[in-house]
């Protein structure tokens, strides 16, 4: 039973601008919110996004789906244990219908960085409760959380640390569980310096990328969710992915002798921006990569044609020493034309 039937208002969503990728490049490709809501509540509209707030049930799902963290609500924060910061409890209010700590709308709205987030403070074990996913909501039946744990679990495999347990419970059980684990005893009062701390509930704000909060450490290049790159062959140097890139995920680096993209796959949030801006196709983003940091060092040259100075990646074809503008409109074939049509 979601807040409409049971005649409450539904606490509906609110997009900051700031932060949409849609408010940025109105031709942006990232539709995660409309793909994501079960209620069909998030609409694109002619010039703007639409959100339908009759529509809206409150579950909260596209703020986990959100790549750029531009959807906040109201949602009671997943419950920590207030004696050693282990234990993290969270339940839909299917399946706990009264109100109390870790329970939420719906646990799918629960993403990977959130999950990263907990697992960086120390939780390892996650007790959920939760009812039929299929009948409450079909179409996300081993939908969001359960990829969310997977990915997870991906990560911290790949750090060297101990997986996260994840039990799953009936109401009581893990009502009993979690009362248990709230209160706190003496061994708990004692770390309470250092424990982690339950979570007030509030706004789910801007998350930290689930590869900054499980950090690599090692030689080997780590696993990440998201994995940018740019193709040499193609790219012209316009800065263009650099400029737009809200995450700094691939940025520009110059001093007076120096220049260089760095690509930082680890800040990745996978809103394809750099996609849609590159008019060449050079970028591109792979799901789940071995890759660290890159730097891509840049050439500074001077156009044959214009004279300008322009930069090109190191490695790329520089036979015609032209810069992106002249290479596009190739002036010198246009005034050879003019010049063999008066001869004619």
């Amino acid at each position: 039973m979601d807040e409409r039937d049971s005649g409450e208002a539904a606490n509906v969503p609110e997009v900051d601008a700031d932060r949409c990728v849609l408010s940025r490049v109105v031709a942006a490709s990232c539709r995660a919110c409309i793909d994501a809501c079960p209620r069909g509540a998030f609409i694109d509209g002619d010039e703007a996004l639409v959100l339908d707030t009759e529509a809206c049930d409150g579950c909260a799902i596209c703020t986990a789906a959100c790549p750029q963290g531009a959807i906040v609500m109201d949602r009671p924060a997943v419950a920590v244990s207030s004696n050693d910061g282990i234990a993290a409890f969270a339940a839909c209010r299917e399946a706990v219908t009264s109100a109390g700590r870790g329970v939420m709308p719906c646990l799918h709205a629960i993403g990977v960085d959130e999950l990263a987030g907990l697992a960086a403070r120390g939780v390892r074990h996650l007790v959920l409760a939760h009812a039929d996913c299929a009948a409450c909501k079909p179409a996300l039946h081993g939908g969001p959380i359960d990829q969310g744990i997977a990915d997870v679990q991906r990560l911290l495999a790949d750090r060297g640390k101990e997986p996260m347990q994840v039990t799953r419970l009936a109401a009581p059980q893990w009502r009993q569980q979690r009362d248990e684990a709230m209160v706190p005893s003496r061994r708990g009062f004692l770390l309470g310096r250092v424990a982690v701390r339950p979570q007030a509930a509030g706004p789910q704000d801007h998350r930290v990328r689930a590869g900054l909060a499980l950090p690599a450490s090692g030689a080997k290049a780590p696993v990440q969710p998201f994995v940018p790159s740019i193709d040499s062959t193609r790219c012209t140097a316009c800065d263009a992915c650099a400029r737009i890139c809200p995450e700094a995920a691939i940025r520009l680096e110059a001093d007076n002798d120096t220049a260089a993209y760095v690509i930082e796959p680890a800040r990745c949030s996978g809103c394809k921006l750099c996609l849609d801006v590159c008019d060449q196709e050079a970028v591109r983003i792979d799901r789940w990569g071995y890759q660290d940091s890159v730097r891509l060092h840049l050439d500074t040259r001077r156009c044959a044609s214009c004279g300008n100075a322009y930069r090109e990646l190191d490695g790329s074809d520089a036979g015609q020493r032209l810069c992106r503008i002249c290479a596009a409109t190739r002036p010198n074939q246009h005034l050879f034309q003019v010049i063999k049509d008066g001869i004619q």
